[in-house]
């Protein structure tokens, strides 16, 4: 944990606030005590003008509001009980100066010495980011400023900030920005009726919230559906429209001087290109939307990876993920983005992925990139090489009881006829812009979803027969092959999914899963440990199998 900030992929979390919906969601601190007990190491604020002091809340929605002080209480109580190192608070400041200022108070009467406000060491200026050895037990704030600059380094003074939001920050112009949203609205209004319909049903939740914002009583439910609809489009085009400028009113704001202060490591920029041209601090970091990362991965790969090798890059997801669903964490990890932020109230394949990633090194929410991804070398990147994982599926051991949606068991499903099926999870490696490789043939067993050349990671399956009628302790005693193409040996991002099914339930839950980073999967035989889709891991569990990797 010796090597500099930017050479660790860091366990992140997108709106941590929220527990639910991205509109109607409620906004409490059991979403940054639970990310933090997990291992998480940057969280975010979303900090508004409250009545008497900073509140958090998500902008242009119906979520409730907290207080920014519950937040950082809950923070400095629970940020170093699973790791030591250091927490990234990744703040989008939309209040006034006052309340900055007040927001700061705050922060350094809860964070007290923990909260970092000055470079350490004699030396003020930075000419590398510090160790997370060398910041153990500290707090860094990161907020946007986009008036620093290589030679500028942050002014004493007051300076003056955007309104736009820091999770917008983009790499592109305001224009191409507005065509790809409104492109994605028009997808979104063609082809995606199911979810106007899903908004549709939303509104009873929402409706006690709607009342108390709007101060009435009743409120028709084609009002409450077209103010839900109107909140989506509103933050999903919150980069769309470029400022209009007006006499009457500035679209700026002052950033107040004590807040510059708190921003040492970790400043937020925005991102003006990833080239030759553009240079940027050590302490720099952007924010890029996956919309936005995919472009710029499509466009220049591996100048993103040469920049995530000396920075820190923020990847969050999408504004239309209103149900905060995730996007597939390694397909940015590899780039070499280092704060990839998921939703972690929602457990999906992505949240899987990520648990598996920061499941290793002790859960201290730091992994230290592959050498491919941090050597200077381009060389290493250039080799892309075919792989077969073999697994023998042998048996199960004391398999739960079916369980719903609702983590409830099924009444009268006692027995099932299981079966397991393998996946394998790679990124997409067409981006590289390596030469195809000259060896190497597909298994007739594989079932590769998502398309060449689209961006979209690969997954191939493989699955077992059903034992017929045991449910608890079935045996299967079957192999299966698994062909998969790996760049620069980045095993690290390759994740091996096993899933115990129920024959003839395509869409229920499943009885059991398990997620491994392929790198920490041991090889041989081995009883793997089994989780439920939340997580939460079987004490009795297990899944015997026997797990051999060799080179195509």
């Amino acid at each position: 944990m010796t090597r500099p900030l930017c050479d660790y992929f860091i366990s992140s979390s997108h709106n941590t606030y929220l527990v639910g919906h991205q509109l109607v969601g409620d906004s409490t601190i059991e979403g940054y005590i639970r990310a933090l007990l997990q291992g998480c190491r940057s969280v975010e604020l979303d900090i508004y003008d409250g009545d008497n002091e900073p509140m958090v809340f998500h902008g242009k929605t119906l979520t409730s509001k907290v207080r920014v002080r519950e937040i950082c209480e809950a923070i400095s109580k629970y940020a170093f009980v699973t790791s030591p190192y250091p927490v990234i608070i990744s703040a989008e400041v939309h209040c006034s100066v006052s309340q900055q200022n007040m927001l700061v108070s705050i922060m350094h009467d809860v964070f007290k010495e923990a909260l970092v406000s000055a470079p350490m060491g004699e030396h003020p200026k930075i000419d590398k980011l510090p160790s997370p050895e060398e910041l153990k037990g500290k707090v860094l704030l990161k907020a946007k400023n986009l008036y620093v600059s290589e030679r500028e380094r942050i002014r004493t003074k007051e300076v003056v900030v955007d309104t736009e939001s820091s999770s917008t920050e983009t790499s592109t112009s305001d224009s191409d920005i507005a065509q790809e949203v409104r492109s994605e609205l028009r997808r979104a209004k063609t082809q995606n009726i199911e979810a106007i319909k899903e908004l549709k049903e939303e509104f009873r939740k929402a409706r006690n919230v709607f009342n108390r914002v709007r101060g009435q009583h009743q409120v028709p439910e084609k009002s409450v559906t077209t103010a839900l609809v109107g909140a989506a489009t509103a933050t999903s085009t919150a980069i769309a429209e470029p400022p209009i400028k007006s006499d009457k009113q500035d679209t700026k704001v002052k950033m107040s001087a004590a807040l510059v202060a708190l921003l040492v490591y970790t400043v937020g920029v925005k991102c003006r290109g990833i080239n030759k041209k553009e240079t940027y601090a050590p302490e720099h970091v952007f924010s890029l939307s996956e919309n936005t990362a995919n472009k710029i991965m499509k466009q220049g790969m591996m100048d993103l990876i040469k920049h995530n090798k000396d920075h820190l890059v923020r990847i969050y997801p999408k504004g239309l993920r209103l149900n905060s669903t995730n996007y597939l964490p390694h397909r940015y990890w590899a780039a070499g983005a280092q704060l990839v932020a998921l939703n972690w109230q929602t457990f999906d394949l992505g949240t899987m992925i990520n648990h598996a990633m920061f499941q290793r090194n002790g859960r201290a929410g730091y992994i230290l990139k592959p050498e491919a991804l941090r050597l200077p070398d381009k060389g290493v990147l250039a080799r892309r090489t075919p792989h077969h994982l073999d697994v023998t599926i042998i048996s199960a051991q004391q398999l739960p009881r079916p369980k719903d949606s609702t983590g409830h068991e099924i009444i009268g499903r006692n027995i099932v006829d299981p079966y397991v099926e393998v996946s394998i999870f790679t990124p997409d490696w067409t981006h590289f812009s390596f030469p195809s490789p000259s060896s190497g043939s597909s298994s007739p067993l594989l079932s590769p979803s998502g398309s060449n050349g689209s961006g979209t990671p690969r997954a191939i399956t493989a699955r077992t027969s059903s034992v017929k009628n045991n449910g608890f302790n079935p045996i299967w005693q079957e192999s299966l092959r698994l062909s998969f193409e790996c760049a620069a040996n980045l095993l690290d991002l390759v994740f091996v999914r096993f899933t115990v099914l129920r024959d003839g339930e395509n869409d229920g839950e499943p009885i059991a899963v398990y997620c491994v980073n392929l790198a920490s999967l041991a090889m041989g035989y081995r009883h793997l440990p089994l989780h439920d889709s939340q997580l939460c891991q079987y004490l009795f569990s297990t899944l015997f199998v026997k797990c051999s990797l060799q080179d195509g």
